[in-house]
């Protein structure tokens, strides 16, 4: 399997290489760096009991054992190609201080291994990894969506890559078939949480049905945010179709959280004041997910006294019923982790697996960084991520907010993290956006 994938990779390079002489830069490394995401397998996934869930996968946007994935294939392949058919493009590149933050989360392990010296994987090789998976494509956002053209541009390229799911979308959904197993191997997350309330969940070539609903919906905003963003009459309405599609791919997908952040996005839209009030509700929405966040990770919230309350098992009872059932699960197993997690809270365990005598594992992302990096990394991370965001809603506020285009980006990062609170198959081109959210154009610097 390893060779099979392996060569695919090797094709899809060449293939993108090439296109980076027959597109603009910023629209080829947009098609290589998403296409790659959502059409290439999802990697050479570890030997597993068919019987078993596979709990122990704990997502590409972490070293873990799973070393050759498209998660750093993709932006790999698309930097390579940027560097050698448009250098010049990098000389827009000027560093900023939020540059030390993603530099300092991708270099993290090389420090770590003073205090965690048995690390797994090698620092070097967990290094190497977060700079390829995150340090790259946020590279590649600092310096092709650094303006309006360039954000619109990739949220273009999101929406219709995005749209080319349709057909595996209704064979997935309605026929219950798995595309993936038909064209590389048995997705070992093609079981769960496929059944929905009516037909199946689609996988793709995602690496969970959780991370396709995620992207839908992060795609539907893009989109709609392109056609609010000043288009003609006669695009606008080719874009509403788009912005239709998608939003009935994120419906159909039936994945609960992402709708749920999916219309609270487009609340932002339909506002007769949305720029002023997103960048208004930024810095305070911001805040209270910060708070909301730290009292989750922290295993200060009584879960399990909540949970053996007559009010608690009523809420699950609840929750079963309408076949819910996932959201107490997963919060359970978060919480389980936290005793653990407390013995080096600071630096964290660097080993990916740190879970393991529980044998189970955290389902968030935060909590997973939390436990393999520490409070160091996540900070980092989250300070790289969140902090550009939540300066341009700053900056944007003194002048009555920012372009559709930006602010559309603003609310996928934001919505791909709150995600990430209870899922660890991010959206991946959330990194890249936030990139680009450094980079902050003339006419928002006037005040």
């Amino acid at each position: 399997m390893m060779v099979l994938i392996a060569s695919i990779y090797l094709a899809f390079a060449v293939i993108g290489l090439g296109l980076f002489r027959w597109l603009a830069p910023g629209r080829a490394v947009a098609v290589v760096y998403v296409g790659g995401l959502i059409f290439l397998p999802v990697g050479v996934y570890p030997p597993s009991p068919e019987s078993a869930f596979p709990y122990w996968i704990i997502g590409s946007a972490l070293p873990s054992d799973m070393w050759l994935v498209k998660a750093w294939v993709a932006p790999l392949t698309a930097l390579l190609g940027a560097l050698l058919f448009a250098p010049a493009s990098w000389r827009r590149y000027r560093f900023h201080p939020f540059d030390l933050a993603m530099l300092g989360w991708c270099a993290w392990p090389l420090a770590q291994v003073l205090i965690a010296p048995s690390a797994s994987p090698s620092p070097f090789v967990a290094t190497a990894y977060l700079a390829a998976v995150w340090g790259v494509p946020w590279l590649l956002g600092r310096v092709y969506l650094a303006n309006d053209e360039g954000r619109t541009d990739f949220l273009r390229v999101l929406a219709w890559l995005t749209l080319l799911l349709l057909p595996v979308a209704f064979v997935e959904g309605v026929l219950g078939m798995s595309i993936y197993g038909l064209t590389v191997q048995p997705h070992p997350f093609v079981l769960d949480g496929v059944a929905r309330y009516f037909g199946w969940r689609p996988v793709a070539w995602f690496e969970n049905g959780n991370q396709y609903g995620i992207w839908v919906a992060c795609a539907a905003i893009g989109a709609l945010g392109v056609a609010n963003a000043g288009l003609s009459h006669r695009k606008r309405e080719r874009w509403l179709i788009a912005i239709l599609l998608l939003f009935m791919m994120a419906f159909a997908a039936q994945s609960m959280g992402a709708i749920g952040l999916m219309l609270m996005a487009f609340g932002f839209f339909i506002s007769g004041q949305t720029r002023a009030l997103a960048c208004r509700l930024a810095v305070p929405l911001a805040g209270l997910a910060l708070v909301t966040s730290a009292i989750y990770i922290s295993g200060a919230l009584p879960v399990k006294t909540i949970a053996q309350s007559v009010l608690g098992q009523n809420t699950i009872s609840a929750l079963r019923m309408a076949g819910r059932g996932s959201l107490p699960w997963r919060i359970a197993q978060d919480q389980r982790s936290v005793q653990i997690i407390k013995g080096d809270l600071i630096a964290g365990a660097g080993k990916w697996d740190w879970w393991r005598s529980l044998q189970t594992r955290p389902w968030g992302l935060m909590m997973l960084i939390l436990g393999q990096f520490g409070l160091i990394g996540l900070a980092l991370a989250m300070i790289a991520m969140v902090g550009p965001v939540i300066r341009r809603a700053l900056l944007a506020s003194r002048r009555g907010g920012s372009s559709q285009s930006a602010l559309a980006m603003s609310v996928m990062i934001a919505m791909s993290l709150l995600d990430g609170l209870l899922n660890s198959f991010l959206f991946l081109p959330a990194i890249a956006l936030a990139g680009a959210r450094v980079v902050v154009p003339e006419c928002e610097r006037r005040t």
